[in-house]
């Protein structure tokens, strides 16, 4: 999770993949941070042209205006800080949602 107290939002991983939970898709959530109750998200990146398997830390980049993602399949994505659902799903490109992607080494 990342509090963004410039934008106020809050930057949630959704590992998904979970024992003894429902299935669902690996996901990063942005929440209104001044929300009060049970508030649905602003914007979801989420689907399989995002290449998120299992993300597990998020970053907020400033002064480039980036989402960092550290996933424990596919290593670090990168994001545009307002990237959504739609964009990610609308493009076949990769590089249209993740500007950079930075994977570990394998041996």
């Amino acid at each position: 999770m990342w509090i963004d107290t410039s934008h106020d939002e809050i930057y949630v991983a959704n590992y998904g993949h979970l024992p003894q939970r429902a299935p669902q898709m690996p996901s990063i959530t942005v929440h209104d941070r001044l929300a009060n109750g049970d508030m649905a998200p602003k914007r979801t990146i989420q689907g399989d042209r995002t290449h998120l398997g299992m993300p597990i830390k998020v970053f907020v980049d400033d002064k480039n205006n980036e989402l960092i993602v550290a996933d424990d399949q596919e290593g670090i994505l990168v994001f545009d800080r307002l990237a959504t659902q739609r964009d990610a799903q609308a493009d076949d490109r990769f590089a249209q949602h993740a500007k950079r992607r930075v994977c570990r080494q394998r041996p």
